[in-house]
């Protein structure tokens, strides 16, 4: 899709989406939110590892599927696109249908992953170990001259951790935000350590996910949340076009963020 189409697109489901509430955070000021193209998770057209597929005007970070691993990131570095469009993740549901989810499961690689297929019989299993996505360029602003003092990126999300005992470890997922091609700047880490401490723990957990399923690479969740509110502070993109990074990094065991209903939030 040209750039000047999908700007269009863009702004267009940006106007769409705006909603006022009339109150800011305990009630002063006034708040709208601003809904980002395809972050309701409800479509598929971006091929990912695994056969995770994002939504058009997303993108796979890393070693990306949709140009056969061109530069050995996957392969060699392990660090891979693979993300995508889920109705579930093991034994983890969505609360309103689709969401997304961004991981660190290794994967088993499929003869149109890599530009050379043979590598793909020589690997079957592909080790990752850092993964993640990008939205569309998106405006932290609105376009109807309102001043705005804050601003948020607020998400329903949950966290996964291939740990049967998380605690202290380093796992971790990242969100990042910066103008496209950066640089980027951290506004929230999630640890895999704060499950069973500021992250109540689902009971159960969240059994075991194939990639891709089923019959592919086995990995089990046996610590996660439930799903909760997520926000990151972003009043310093306000007025600036922004794009925002979800960025999985394992230190000894896969982890795995399940996102949903992602928006940019305003007030005043």
């Amino acid at each position: 899709m040209r750039a000047s189409v999908a700007s269009f697109m863009l702004m267009a489901a940006l106007a769409a989406g705006c909603s006022d509430s009339g109150t800011g955070p305990g009630g002063g000021g006034a708040t709208t939110d601003l809904d980002l193209p395809g972050a309701g998770f409800n479509d598929t057209g971006v091929d990912g590892f695994g056969n995770l597929d994002l939504p058009d005007l997303w993108t796979h970070l890393f070693g990306r599927k949709q140009e056969g691993d061109d530069q050995r990131e996957c392969r060699d570095l392990q660090r891979c696109g693979v993300a995508g469009v889920v109705a579930s993740w093991g034994q983890l549901t969505g609360e309103n249908g689709n969401f997304a989810v961004v991981t660190t499961g290794n994967f088993q690689c499929a003869f149109d992953d890599f530009i050379d297929d043979s590598e793909c019989t020589e690997l079957g299993e592909v080790p990752v170990t850092v993964s993640g996505i990008e939205t569309f360029t998106a405006l932290v602003d609105t376009d109807d001259d309102q001043e705005w003092t804050g601003a948020q990126l607020v998400f329903r999300y949950a966290l996964l951790s291939g740990r049967d005992d998380p605690a202290g470890s380093a796992d971790s997922v990242v969100i990042k935000a910066g103008p496209q091609g950066g640089p980027f700047t951290t506004v929230l880490r999630l640890s895999s350590g704060e499950l069973g401490e500021s992250l109540a723990l689902r009971s159960g957990g969240c059994g075991i996910q194939e990639l891709p399923a089923p019959g592919g690479v086995s990995t089990n969740y046996p610590a996660c949340s439930e799903w909760q509110d997520g926000a990151a502070d972003i009043t310093a993109f306000i007025g600036d076009s922004t794009v925002f990074q979800f960025i999985a990094g394992e230190a000894g065991a896969a982890i795995a963020l399940a996102l949903d209903d992602v928006k940019i939030e305003l007030s005043r």
